[in-house]
């Protein structure tokens, strides 16, 4: 079982939808990011993929995030300013938020397509 709570984060001028997922039991320790693909992807979506691992990994005891990158679902801003260096800006926007009110001790990040390449930019 899993508690998520939705909120909106700041980064530059605009806010990024997030859910974050958390066991309803113990305190989450370990936090898997998940960054959907783009364009036209979201972290809702698609046939919530992301909120059907979101359960499984609750009720393994781990927590997760998604969150829709600036210009994509609920996020503000505009898609056709995106880069691969704004993105990895809202994922690292993303972690400092989690980190600062759920201090994971060990992170994972799963990525379909383009988010699988933002993930794997060095030094997040």
């Amino acid at each position: 079982m899993i508690q998520q709570t939705r909120h909106r984060i700041s980064v530059g001028n605009d806010e990024l939808a997030a859910v974050v997922a958390t066991p309803t039991t113990g305190s989450p320790q370990r936090m898997v990011m998940m960054l959907h693909g783009g364009p036209g992807g979201q972290k809702d979506g698609p046939a919530d993929l992301y909120a059907d691992l979101a359960a499984h990994l609750g009720a393994a005891g781990i927590a997760s995030v998604r969150f829709d990158f600036r210009g994509c679902g609920e996020s503000t801003g505009s898609y056709r300013d995106m880069t691969i260096a704004r993105q990895v800006e809202d994922l690292r926007a993303v972690r400092s938020f989690v980190d600062g009110r759920h201090q994971p001790t060990a992170w994972a990040l799963i990525g379909e397509s383009f988010g699988a390449t933002v993930g794997l930019v060095p030094r997040l």
